[in-house]
């Protein structure tokens, strides 16, 4: 009674969408030191049951700069949330992810199909404040203790890190006579003190001088 029909002419068309997911980072720590480090746990939650793809990753950036990488297989947290934990972070100087300053902090999800959605916790990072070393100069000593005039001497700097980080080469501790600079000494690297030779400045000229160090910040 019928004749043959289909919809060829005008197919439904069915999409079928991803799992949404998002993600997010916390910090162990959002305020520490230059030296210290800091723990970054990723938490991915799929809008259902849908497994995470093997191979998919979460990468934690810093500023734009990725610092670390996790790939799936993460930690199931129960229902549809995981986790997972990335290496120790040692904000140490080096680079400018590990310099001192605020660092702002987000995750990015990356599917290794089409089965869950990619996210990212860019628009709702945190922030990390790492707090710059400080270093402490002093007291000034004189090798010899007296010096006559046309004596070679020097003078002993010592300091004290407030942290664990050696400064950076660039920075320099800077000698004053007064408020005159009679010299500068490399950064300390090879430990305290370092040592200062007087120039001809100072002991060519008899008399009293006040002789101070400061300490030149270049990170």
């Amino acid at each position: 009674n019928f004749a043959p029909s289909n919809n060829d002419a005008a197919p439904y068309a069915l999409n079928i969408t991803s799992a949404s997911t998002t993600v997010a980072v916390t910090a162990s720590s959002s305020n520490i030191n230059l030296g210290q480090t800091d723990t970054y746990t990723a938490t991915l939650t799929i809008s259902n049951a849908t497994p995470v793809p093997a191979l998919s990753t979460i990468t934690i950036n810093d500023n734009g700069t990725v610092i670390c990488t996790l790939t799936a297989p993460f930690t199931s947290l129960g229902g549809n949330a995981y986790k997972g934990v990335c290496a120790p972070w040692t904000y140490d100087g080096s680079v400018a992810s590990k310099a001192a300053g605020t660092h702002t902090i987000f995750a990015t999800y990356t599917s290794a199909d089409l089965t869950t959605g990619n996210s990212t916790s860019s628009v709702t990072p945190i922030t990390v404040i790492v707090n710059p070393d400080t270093i402490t100069i002093g007291p000034l000593t004189a090798t010899p203790a007296t010096v006559s005039y046309s004596t070679a001497a020097s003078i002993s700097i010592p300091y004290t890190l407030a942290g664990t980080v050696t400064p950076a080469l660039s920075q320099a501790i800077q000698i004053f006579d007064g408020a005159t600079v009679i010299g500068t000494v490399a950064a300390p690297v090879g430990g305290s003190p370092v040592s200062f030779a007087l120039p001809a400045s100072v002991v060519l000229f008899p008399g009293t001088h006040s002789l101070t160090a400061k300490y030149l910040a270049g990170d």
